[in-house]
């Protein structure tokens, strides 16, 4: 089979454009458990279908289905690599087509512990299995600078490789503690795969008024 539109790509501006109104809403403002599973490609968490757990992107609705880790970073920003990338992936319940949010992660040395952050790394050292819950905020995971995303057509990241799947990444990075990097990354390799071809796509560089849904 012939791939056109594999990601992860480096991630310039073809096309800088303002969003509509309510182009990219997230309800991910409340805790919700996850279920940890550790496999070749690292540390994933995976919920069930949680009707009030979803991103709706262009007035189409996806529902949360999994996070996940890469070390370094699989996208780059404009030829710039990142500590790591979370990779939120939302599924549509009737095409099962898929819309994932890639945020980039980076290590602040500098970055006081708090009792969030604390109870996170520790929900992950002892979450081994997969019938333990993990109380997890979505939304922690997201910068306080979200009013740029870049968007593109692509694929998964690992196989298959799909190429059913709108990217949506931020280009502002949430800054993270040793602790919870290691907590993460500590025994796993994380691989990223290498950069794709852009093909001809159209990267949109796109102003927006991301919207919480509480």
């Amino acid at each position: 089979m012939t791939w056109r539109q594999q990601s992860p790509i480096n991630l310039h501006a073809t096309i800088r454009a303002d969003a509509p109104k309510d182009y990219l809403r997230l309800s991910w403002s409340a805790a919700v458990d996850g279920f940890r599973r550790d496999s070749d490609h690292g540390v994933a968490v995976n919920f069930g279908v949680t009707p009030d757990k979803y991103l709706e992107l262009d007035e189409k609705r996806y529902h949360l289905h999994q996070f996940h880790f890469h070390h370094p970073s699989e996208h780059l920003l404009d030829a710039k690599t990142f500590d790591a990338e979370v990779h939120f992936v939302h599924q549509h319940l009737d095409d099962l087509s898929l819309a994932v949010v890639g945020i980039f992660l980076t290590v602040d040395m500098s970055l006081k512990e708090t009792k969030e952050t604390t109870a996170l790394a520790e929900s992950f050292l002892l979450a081994k299995d997969a019938a333990t819950p993990v109380p997890l905020k979505p939304a922690w995971w997201l910068p306080e600078k979200r009013d740029r995303i870049f968007r593109y057509e692509g694929s998964l990241t690992t196989e298959p490789y799909t190429e059913s799947v709108s990217w949506i990444v931020l280009p502002e990075p949430k800054a993270i503690s040793p602790e919870l990097f290691k907590a993460i990354f500590g025994s796993h390799p994380h691989e990223a795969r290498a950069i794709q071809p852009h093909d001809r796509r159209y990267i949109l560089d796109l102003a927006v008024k991301m919207v919480l849904v509480k």
